[in-house]
């Protein structure tokens, strides 16, 4: 057992032909299909925007930029579009979305049920058959290159289908001369065998599909029809014997056992195997391909396009937070645009660092609008159906226009200070968001039941500002993440289900505030420089009619 042990580990076969996984050959010529692109189901639904052909633009413009300056390759368009398609999926109703998912699994299994017939199933007709032959000779002919060169010698396979017979070759090379094809070698030997090949390929396919012209069966020929070798062997009786008296029946053993013998001859360090050539059994053929089937994991295409991402999240803070620091003096002295371009970088390994990017530049929309600012009224959480205090932190943050910092939670084991979140922010925060909205989005407990909709009455419940709805996304960014840091890892689906509401509600804001009017004088919100004496002596003497002459 020993010895078997280590031939087994080694993967190494004394005295034996090496084992062949030939479904598992053919499984590498014929990938399993990959669920249809989401981009195609959208523009198939109508749901194709120009808003969402703009942001392929934009990530495509910082894609190059990335490119021009690294070397990072340029990423393929029909990624970003396949990206941006799944971020606007996660924006629709739940009904479409389940609609859009729906069709794809559906597309999907059909594809992989064809997929899985090809390695598996019975061809349903002859065309299907030669279809198949002509694919697998396609890859041959790319093979046989290198088994002749490997082999210093000559590959010649043919392979012929219910119509035609199809061949693959190669000779290997020798340095500083030609070598030639055995088919320009010794094409009558060569074209005649594949005739014959050809004619009992057809002859054989006539008995299973039948005439190609007619469709009828070929008629039965019986074993002795007067080949040297019949093509069908009629099945016998081995019961039945011959009368005569010289004839001893002997018991012969099947094929299997001699061989089974002549293993254990050759080697006592093999036991006995029941393992057909190839490696498996029949019955584990399906399991085989259910096990290579991988299922779609989340956000690849995110995870793909992540450094383009993150710089196309970097380009827009910084243009609209350098638009907002002059428009909003408290904005540049908390210094919230570089506390914003950090926000992938903090929030990377723990929460959708894509959907935090989206709630910061919604925010920054909503800054932008002709929003009013105003003081943050936070409702209690017991008048909406919680329980518990309201976020300590949030309340703490009124009035304080210092510098961001991204702040650690707290443990419930000790006591809180001033600048740490609440160590139950993963319950309060969800609750206090939802007592900030209009009571058109919330049922009777409290809970939000509908999506943000414009026409909803949102006066006075999430204002513009230093101490209006900034507050509510610092501290969720803030949790996003202390989830990544302290590996909250059951906490990453709460997040991301309120995240992408702040989403939803700050791009209805900015949309009803409007755009902006700037309606300052140009020297408001700036430094007004003081004349020096000399300047002021000179406009004096100017005014009296004075000075040198």
């Amino acid at each position: 057992m020993d010895d078997y042990t280590t031939i087994l580990g080694s993967g190494g076969w004394p005295n034996e032909v090496s084992r062949f996984d030939v479904l598992g050959w053919f499984r590498s010529l014929l990938s399993p299909p990959s669920r249809r692109d989401v981009n195609g189901l959208l523009r198939d639904a109508g749901l194709w925007t120009e808003a969402m052909q703009a942001r392929v633009h934009d990530l495509m413009g910082s894609a190059m930029g990335i490119a021009s300056v690294t070397k990072v390759p340029l990423v393929y368009r029909e990624r970003v579009m396949e990206y941006v398609a799944m971020e606007h999926l996660e924006a629709l109703g739940q009904n479409v979305r389940r609609k859009i998912e729906s069709k794809r699994e559906m597309l999907y299994q059909a594809d992989l049920a064809e997929w899985r017939s090809k390695l598996l199933e019975e061809h349903a007709s002859a065309d299907d058959a030669e279809e198949f032959a002509m694919e697998v000779n396609a890859v041959l002919s790319m093979m046989a290159g290198y088994v002749a060169q490997k082999c210093s010698g000559v590959c010649v396979w043919f392979t012929a289908g219910p119509r035609d017979v199809h061949h693959a070759e190669a000779v290997f090379d020798i340095p500083g001369r030609t070598t030639m094809p055995y088919s320009e070698v010794r094409p009558m030997p060569f074209w005649s065998t594949a005739a014959q090949i050809q004619t009992q390929s057809i002859t054989l396919n006539e008995y299973k599909w039948g005439h190609a012209k007619d469709g009828e069966p070929a008629e039965e020929q019986a074993s002795d029809d007067g080949c040297d070798v019949p093509m069908i062997v009629d099945e016998l009786d081995g019961t039945d014997t011959d009368d005569d008296d010289d004839y001893e029946e002997y018991e012969i053993d099947s094929v299997d056992e001699v061989s089974e013998v002549a293993q254990a001859q050759s080697t006592d360090a093999l036991p006995k195997t029941h393992t057909r050539i190839g490696g498996r059994t029949a019955s584990s053929d399906t399991e085989m391909i259910d096990a290579i089937v991988e299922k779609p994991t989340a956000s690849q295409a995110a995870i793909a396009l992540r450094p383009i991402i993150i710089r196309h999240h970097e380009r827009v803070c910084e243009e609209l937070g350098a638009i907002l620091e002059k428009r909003k003096f408290w904005f540049a002295r908390a210094r919230m645009t570089n506390y914003l371009v950090n926000a992938p970088k903090r929030l990377h390994g723990g929460v959708n660092v894509d959907l935090g990017c989206r709630v910061v530049q919604r925010y920054l929309e909503f800054e932008l609008s002709n929003a009013k600012e105003g003081v943050l009224t936070l409702k209690e959480v017991g008048e909406v159906g919680g329980t518990g205090p309201k976020p300590a932190y949030i309340a703490e943050l009124v009035g304080k226009q210092s510098r961001m910092t991204w702040n650690k939670r707290a443990s419930p084991q000790e006591i809180r200070a001033k600048t740490q979140l609440d160590h139950d922010v993963d319950e309060c925060l969800p609750l206090q968001w939802a007592a900030q909205q209009p009571g058109e989005r919330r049922g009777d407990r409290g809970i939000l039941m509908l999506s943000a909709k414009d026409t909803m009455g949102w006066d006075g419940y999430l204002p513009a500002g230093p101490d209006g709805v900034r507050l509510l996304v610092v501290a969720l960014l803030a949790w996003g993440w202390d989830i990544g840091e302290n590996k909250r890892e059951g906490e990453v689906e709460v997040w991301d289900r309120l995240a992408l509401d702040f989403v939803d509600v700050l791009e209805v804001l900015a949309i009803r505030a409007g755009k902006a009017v700037d309606t300052r004088t140009p020297t408001e919100g700036k430094r007004v420089s003081r004349p020096t004496e000399k300047v002021v002596w000179a406009n004096e003497m100017k005014n009296k009619g004075g000075g040198r002459r």
